[in-house]
């Protein structure tokens, strides 16, 4: 396929093309069929293969039949004959009449001296000589396009030149290519008969034209429509099927929208909800339909709106106007014309071969009447699953949601209970919170009944994720409140036992967790469960660790004295959550160990492989680097013998990351694909894969990355969105891109509107701040400063600091800050953290004019570590600061360091006895300072020599 000049896939079949075409040029004949379906592709791999026989001398003619008939006989011929300037010496009207010419130049037979089968084979012979004449001169090859609409004279000519074509002397070479769909009924007798002469023709290649296989439908829409992400082109293949025009349409309207279709509201196959179409597909489509009879057009519109395939019996029904048997005749045809194929199965069920067919046929029909058939769907299939309304709830739901007010909100809100409770049996979380959430949405305002209820504790259970912290912790309250006082404790105790991982969430449900604890049954497994909740909840949003460790010692003792381990494991798995956020890593490591002997106990893989998790980030951060990868490799190892795909993608993820702070990039990107192959919208991983590339100078990989992270955080907010600001605070560091920054700052923004009743923001805020400050976003040093020290993380997590107490002005205390965390970083082998910190240390020796030597001497070490870290970014950088760094020393002139700390205080309005108790000098050295600098900056008094440190860059 043509992406403007690009050629797309078709590798094999070109490279079969260009061998005939090799053969062709040294003299040898070439019969070549290329047949697929309408839009497959079949005119843009001749057009390929005609650009190649030019470059090997051979002349081309190309003719195309015409659509609908009412051709003149014989227009191929004439067409191509035309192109060749031998038109004029064949008399195509004389057939009929007796000067019609005769092969090698004879003279004209009579008209009545022969039959008209006779006059036309001497007729035929005549062409074919003409061609091959045409051809001593230089090989010939002859495209004839769209052979299943041309006319029977031009077939019959053609049956009889194939026959021939291979009797032509080796010396001349003369070649041809058809192009044609297969077509129900194997097509008129003319046709049917040149196909078969063909295919008979000694040497002759059929090539058979099927979809883009998945790699090179992306790759054309990458070429089309430039860097999307995965998940939307994912949705162009199913929605294709890898047919190359519906492929290429739907890419150029993705790039002149400047997004990908597939969002809400628009139609995918399976799931029949309306989707924009390019015109182009939609008008070819239709074209196409024109071929049908009415009723079997019609099906086709009642079965477009069926959720995926479709029985005749239910078709029948939904119909009310067919018999089974004209049914069936319908889908056959249908079939035969290549809309429809019938699936694999026990049960005989039809479905639509692409679904972009399928979205331009619903898009057909009006709003009235889709509502009138998804209602008329839902009344057969209610019937038709009488005994499982619950097991096929999704397919009742998919119609009752579509068919609007012809279907009562009682019915509606049945399936949506049904559906969110399978959802829930299956773990499919996402999907019934969607469906809960549904309840809640078209109760309105109602007072809460038990649905309502349901519902909300439904949703509170199973939105976690969804970004919509504060409905959940609203109706986590509301539904424990409404079982309380229905009496229903039992239910009640169910809601108070939901785990929350978001700030909004764990400081709202305290007061439910602690009136819980006053109904539960003492020393029993829920009393245990309920005081982790509240224990996780004081400790994280109320950062009162000696409370939250007294609640969680009255859990664990709770969980031994039942004996239940799991129960243990789970409770120290919260003490760890606990004393990380609260920075008390003694604990956390203590906690950590517990869950190792408590889950080699159980034999339990997953929580062994959380406890190895745990452990390794708790010896990266203590700076010991072997150690801690050692423990994220055994978390990994155990992850797989969980089989659990959350545990798996965790450890991918964790790993992917510590490979990026060891700036190990190969091992990196493996963890990186490894995790996106379990969950392929996690926001994390995608910031990873983000901070990947543009820590590498990726920028292809960067852009495609950033599509597709910006896509899927545009439809799922708020996920982890702390570690994820994180990622992209360190993307945001190598390439400073304005998207980045504008995300960087949206996140924080979020984060603190979430954490607005909690009395600790999150360290995410803080360092996203300081991000911003490191690269001139902000300008409020000392209150990030002291954020940054609030938060008591470990050295390896305050990277930031130093450069951010050098902006502060605090030059003694950052180059403490420097030392001692660039040494931390060196011993531990935490390269990635070194790299940046000689950064920025560099960076604070320049601002602060600290010495040349000094400067030097750290722009070495720099771009040693630099290089070996493989953050191709920073030797750039080092480029930039060496460069600003002369210029400042030609403007400066000369300026010694004690005279920039003079001319500084001058600026900052001090007097020269002010000057010299700030610095301990005396006035008399004051002055002759103050008398140098004028000097210096060619300057004539103190307002001029401020203006002049502002100019600089001094101050």
């Amino acid at each position: 396929m043509r992406s403007g000049s690009v050629f797309v896939g078709r590798y094999r079949e070109l490279t079969l093309l260009r061998k005939g075409l090799g053969q062709l040029a040294h003299g040898s004949p070439m019969i070549t069929s290329v047949v697929g379906e309408a839009g497959i592709g079949k005119t843009a791999l001749v057009s390929q293969a005609m650009d190649s026989a030019a470059g090997l001398g051979i002349r081309v003619a190309r003719s195309s039949a015409v659509e609908g008939g009412g051709s003149p006989a014989y227009w191929l011929w004439k067409d191509v004959l035309r192109q060749l300037s031998i038109g004029d010496q064949i008399d195509f009207d004389g057939l009929d009449h007796a000067d019609h010419l005769a092969p090698n130049g004879a003279a004209d037979v009579p008209t009545d001296a022969a039959t008209r089968p006779q006059r036309e084979f001497q007729f035929y012979e005549g062409v074919t000589d003409r061609l091959r004449a045409h051809a001593h001169e230089s090989p010939l090859l002859i495209v004839f396009e769209d052979l299943h609409w041309a006319d029977d004279e031009s077939l019959r000519l053609l049956s009889h030149f194939v026959h021939g074509l291979a009797g032509i002397e080796a010396a001349v070479g003369i070649g041809l290519i058809v192009t044609y769909r297969d077509r129900p009924g194997g097509g008129p007798d003319s046709f049917s008969s040149t196909i078969l002469q063909m295919a008979r023709a000694a040497g002759s290649e059929n090539i058979q034209l099927g979809p883009f296989s998945k790699e090179e439908s992306a790759e054309a829409v990458r070429l089309i429509a430039g860097n999307v992400g995965n998940i939307a082109i994912d949705d162009v293949f199913k929605r294709t099927g890898g047919n190359p025009l519906f492929v290429t349409e739907i890419a150029r309207m993705t790039g002149a929208e400047g997004t990908m279709t597939g969002a809400e509201g628009t139609m995918t196959g399976a799931e029949g909800t309306m989707r924009d179409l390019p015109a182009t597909v939609q008008l070819v489509i239709d074209d196409r339909l024109g071929a049908l009879s009415p009723t079997a057009i019609e099906l086709l519109e009642i079965a477009s709106l069926a959720r995926g395939a479709f029985a005749p019996a239910v078709l029948l029904d939904v119909a009310k106007k067919w018999t089974l048997e004209e049914v069936h005749s319908a889908l056959g045809e249908a079939t035969d014309f290549r809309f429809l194929a019938e699936t694999p199965g026990p049960v005989k069920a039809w479905d639509f071969r692409h679904a972009v067919v399928r979205e331009a046929v619903a898009s057909r029909i009006g709003n009235d009447r889709r509502a009138q058939l998804h209602a008329a769907y839902t009344s057969v299939l209610e019937t038709e699953y009488r005994n499982a309304l619950p097991e096929r709830s999704e397919e009742l739901l998919f119609h009752v949601l579509r068919a609007g007010p012809l279907v009562e909100n009682s019915r509606v809100v049945r399936y949506l209970l049904f559906a969110a409770r399978a959802g829930m049996r299956s773990l499919a979380f996402e999907r019934a919170a969607g469906h809960y959430l549904g309840v809640i949405e078209l109760s309105g305002t109602e007072e809460i009944d038990g649905s309502l209820a349901e519902a909300m504790h439904g949703f509170a259970l199973a939105g976690s994720g969804t970004g919509r912290d504060q409905q959940i912790a609203d109706y986590f309250r509301q539904s424990f409140r409404y079982y309380i006082s229905a009496g229903l404790i039992d239910l009640a105790l169910e809601v108070a036992q939901i785990r929350f991982i978001d700030n909004t969430g764990m400081s709202q449900a305290i007061d439910v967790y602690e009136a819980a604890i006053e109904l539960v049954e003492p020393d029993s497994r829920i009393e245990a469960n309920i005081l982790g909740r509240l224990a996780r909840s004081v400790g994280t949003t109320r950062g009162d660790f000696t409370m939250a460790k007294g609640l969680l010692d009255r859990a664990i003792d709770i969980a031994r004295a039942l004996g239940d381990l799991t129960l243990e494991m789970q409770l120290c798995g919260d003490g760890i959550h606990i004393a990380q956020f609260n920075g008390k890593f003694a604990a956390s490591r203590g906690y950590c160990d517990r869950v190792v002997e408590l889950a080699e106990a159980t034999s339990d893989p997953l929580s062994e492989s959380s406890a190895y998790l745990h452990l390794g980030l708790y010896q990266l951060a203590s700076g010991d680097s072997e150690r801690g990868f050692d423990y994220l490799r055994r978390s990994m190892q155990r992850a797989n013998d969980s089989h659990v795909s959350e545990r798996i993608s965790s450890s991918h993820k964790v790993l992917a990351s510590a490979f990026i702070r060891a700036c190990d990039w190969k091992s990196a990107a493996q963890h990186i694909e490894s995790a996106l192959g379990h969950y392929p919208t996690d926001a994390r991983v995608l910031g990873l894969k983000v901070t990947l590339a543009a820590m590498t100078g990726d920028s292809g990989g960067f852009e495609a990355a950033l599509a597709e992270f910006m896509q899927t955080a545009e439809s799922n907010r708020d996920v982890g969105e702390g570690a994820t600001t994180r990622y992209l605070q360190m993307a945001h560091r190598a390439r400073q891109d304005d998207r980045l920054l504008s995300e960087i700052r949206r996140s924080i923004t979020a984060i603190e509107y979430r954490s607005r009743t909690t009395e600790m923001i999150g360290g995410a805020v803080a360092l996203g701040m300081a991000c911003l400050a490191l690269e001139g976003g902000r300008d409020d040093y000392s209150s990030i400063r002291e954020r940054l020290i609030g938060l008591k993380l470990p050295d390896s997590e305050m990277s930031y600091l130093p450069g951010i107490t050098s902006l502060a002005g605090l030059v003694d205390e950052a180059e403490n800050e420097f030392e001692r965390m660039i040494t931390f970083a060196t011993e531990s082998g935490q390269v990635f953290n070194e790299a940046w910190l000689r950064y920025d240390y560099a960076v604070h020796l320049v601002r602060h004019v600290r010495g040349e030597t000094a400067v030097a001497r750290a722009m070495a070490q720099g771009r040693r570590v630099a290089q070996r870290s493989g953050i191709v970014v920073l030797a750039e950088r080092y480029d930039r600061l060496e460069s600003t760094n002369v210029s400042r020393r030609s403007r400066t002139a000369g300026l010694t360091r004690r005279e920039i700390e003079v001319l500084r205080l001058v600026h900052s309005g001090m007097s020269n006895h002010d000057i010299a108790e700030q610095l301990v000098l005396s006035r008399y050295t004051v002055v002759r300072h103050i008398s140098n600098i004028f000097s210096k900056l060619e300057v004539s008094n103190r307002t001029e020599a401020g203006k002049m440190a502002v100019e600089l860059g001094l101050v």
